[in-house]
C-alpha cells in the first residue's frame, strides 16, 4: 500500500533520492483511485493522503535543477500559447482572477484542440465533447 510506503519515508532520518520519488509518482498516478469514496472523518481517500505525503518528501527533497527551474522553458515552443501572470493564482484578488479567466478564457476555448492531443480510442469521447460543446455554445448564444 502506497500509504505506507511514503508514511516509512516520512519517518526517515533522510529524504529519499529522485529516483525513489519518481516511483512514488509513478505508482501514485497509477495505483492510487481519484474515484474511490472518501472517509467520512476525514474527507481524504488513499489518493489524497499518498499525494499529500508524496508533497511533504518533495519539500525535504533538494531535487537537480529545482532552484533554476522555469515553466516557460520547460513549455518549450508552446510557451507563447500560455498566458503566465507573476502573481499566483491564490493571491489574486476575486476580479483580477475574474479578469484573467475572462480575458484569457476564449482563446484557451479556442486553442484547446491543439493543445490536447487525444489517444486515438477516446476519439468518440472527444467528438461526442465537442459536439456538446458546440450545441450548448449554440443555444447560450440564441
Amino acid at each position: 500500500m502506497l500509504v505506507v510506503q511514503v508514511a516509512a519515508l516520512l519517518d526517515a532520518a533522510e529524504a529519499p533520492d529522485e529516483a525513489r520519488i519518481q516511483l512514488l509518482l509513478d505508482a501514485w498516478l497509477t495505483e492510487c483511485d481519484r474515484l474511490a469514496p472518501v472517509d467520512e472523518e476525514s474527507k481524504y481517500n488513499e489518493m489524497h493522503v499518498s499525494g499529500l505525503g508524496v508533497c511533504a518528501l518533495l519539500h525535504r527533497c533538494e531535487l537537480a535543477g529545482y532552484a533554476d527551474f522555469g515553466l516557460a522553458a520547460a513549455l518549450g515552443p508552446h510557451a507563447a500559447r500560455v498566458v503566465l501572470h507573476a502573481e499566483a493564482p491564490s493571491a489574486m484578488s476575486w476580479l483580477a482572477g475574474v479578469c484573467a479567466v475572462g480575458v484569457h478564457g476564449s482563446k484557451l476555448d479556442l486553442e484547446s484542440q491543439t493543445l490536447v492531443l487525444p489517444h486515438p480510442l477516446s476519439f468518440s469521447l472527444t467528438h461526442s465533447y465537442m459536439h456538446a460543446h458546440s450545441r450548448m455554445r449554440a443555444f447560450a448564444d440564441t
